[in-house]
């Protein structure tokens, strides 16, 4: 990757262009549910910058030694660059710097690309919830990653 890539948290005034990233992937969030996140106490929203452009964006809630990743979503003329790994590695890093020790994820059993990610970041699958996605159905894999303390 040749460009120019900052990762920072995700702004209110992102939400609209955080949205029209999200309009090109299943089960998209709209700008109203982003901010509800970006809102929670529990949330922890990312924006990945390439040559400032928004290219990306990362969900956790983050609670004591845990963090859930609810979403991560690169735009779809980004994908396939590296912008999701970078993105993801960056926020492990930041949430071990707020004490996570234990990361957790839900991905499509049929996404092998997230798969493959998620695996090559430390993430191991742990379990299967059947019927978990609902548009269009499909199983979820359970995925893990336990860091040292």
């Amino acid at each position: 990757m040749n460009e120019r890539v900052i990762i920072t948290p995700l702004e209110e005034k992102d939400l609209a262009a955080a949205a029209a990233i999200e309009e090109g992937t299943v089960e998209s969030w709209s700008a109203e549910a982003l901010g509800g996140e970006l809102s929670s106490p529990a949330g922890r929203c990312f924006a990945l910058w390439a040559e400032e452009e928004l290219a990306g964006l990362a969900l956790w809630q983050a609670a004591a030694d845990e963090a859930s990743l609810l979403k991560i979503s690169i735009k779809e003329s980004r994908r396939g660059q590296g912008l999701g790994a970078c993105l993801l590695r960056e926020c492990l890093v930041r949430l071990r710097g707020e004490g996570a020790a234990r990361f957790f994820l839900e991905v499509r059993a049929g996404n092998a690309p997230a798969i493959a990610l998620y695996k090559k970041c430390g993430f191991y699958i742990a379990g299967r919830r059947r019927g978990f996605y609902q548009s269009p159905p499909e199983d979820a894999l359970v995925m893990n990653r336990e860091d040292e303390c």
